[in-house]
């Protein structure tokens, strides 16, 4: 049951990158390499997001009695482990709320949701990690014009690309890890496109003829705008916090789910923080990102020494998703169940 629980965490793309294993008493959390290469890495951001939100499942599945113990988050093995004790599995439910955790990127309802929807999680925190909910249609409309112009530059990279289009999964394909174009909100006709601009290259020249790119960053943000809210999780940025950061998103989410509430999650400002840190967009892009994610500390309350990990678009659903797939656990874990 800890190895379901743990799978049912979200990853980049339902890339799943981690293995699992039992030793000693102890259930531990690991890095794998998925079959596309992963942009991120063992020790990217978007990996300790990942583990930080196993660690949030093992957490609430076992009621808080197990606490995760964080032991390297730079690469090395494993991220964390929890001491399991024998009577623990005699507690443990496939009925908990996180299994029933997903993503919907279809379209919301405008409405305005309750204030005190807003009230009962604004207040949630781990770490260093915490929460600015942007609910007015000036800071949906500032956070919107960020992401904006991030997805122009993500869309402008062929290391993303080829991620992106490496992850989905196609019908007739197995579906067990990626993203199932079922899931995604396109128009029609929209899923044959994708596979048309599926080469780097055609890509590529069609950005260069037509400006592609734009189009495609403004279908994306176009249903955050219209959303009635924001979900920011912000904090530190070290390795560590983006752990917590990553505890913090799934207990959010499996609340908000359990709500009754949609969750689309926005990783793109978040991924282009992290890459003109590391130094990987060139000089005109670096400076287009530059500029919007300074704009940030303003909108979002940042401190210095703190940064957006991820967002959320939140609102009631007017349609139901397509649950994304699971490995079997045999891929997965090491040394039992």
């Amino acid at each position: 049951m800890l190895a379901e629980a743990a799978r049912a965490a979200p990853s980049a793309d339902n890339s799943q990158n981690w293995q699992f294993k039992w030793d000693a008493g102890r259930f531990s959390c690991h890095y794998r390499q998925p079959p596309v290469e992963n942009p991120f890495g063992a020790a990217g951001h978007a990996t300790l997001l990942s583990a930080g939100a196993v660690a949030e499942n093992l957490y609430q599945i076992t009621g808080g009695r197990c606490v995760p113990r964080i032991e390297d988050l730079g690469g090395g093995e494993p991220y964390f482990s929890i001491a399991v004790d024998s009577s623990i599995g005699d507690s443990l439910s496939l009925s908990h709320p996180l299994f029933s955790r997903h993503t919907n990127r279809f379209r919301y309802r405008r409405n305005p949701l309750p204030a005190a929807m807003g009230a009962a999680v604004s207040e949630m925190t781990e770490g260093s990690a915490r929460l600015v909910l942007l609910q007015d249609d000036g800071g949906r409309t500032a956070f919107s014009r960020v992401s904006l112009v991030c997805g122009q530059a993500r869309f402008c990279s062929r290391e993303l690309h080829e991620w992106l289009m490496g992850s989905l999964r196609w019908e007739g394909e197995a579906i067990d890890e990626g993203l199932d174009i079922r899931s995604v909100d396109l128009p029609p006709g929209g899923r044959y496109f994708m596979r048309w601009i599926r080469p780097w290259g055609r890509m590529e020249r069609l950005n260069e003829l037509l400006g592609l790119y734009r189009v495609m960053a403004l279908a994306e943000i176009q249903p955050l705008r219209a959303g009635p809210m924001i979900a920011c999780v912000v904090g530190g940025v070290d390795s560590q916090d983006a752990f917590h950061a990553g505890r913090l998103m799934e207990r959010l989410w499996i609340h908000l789910n359990r709500e009754g509430l949609a969750v689309h999650p926005y990783y793109v400002v978040s991924d282009m923080t992290s890459r003109l840190a590391q130094g990987k967009l060139d000089a005109t892009w670096g400076s287009r990102v530059s500029g919007v994610i300074q704009s940030l500390a303003g909108l979002l309350h940042l401190e210095r020494s703190e940064r957006l990990h991820i967002a959320f678009r939140v609102g009631v659903p007017e349609r139901q998703a397509v649950r994304s797939g699971r490995l079997a656990l045999d891929r997965l874990l090491v040394g039992g169940k």
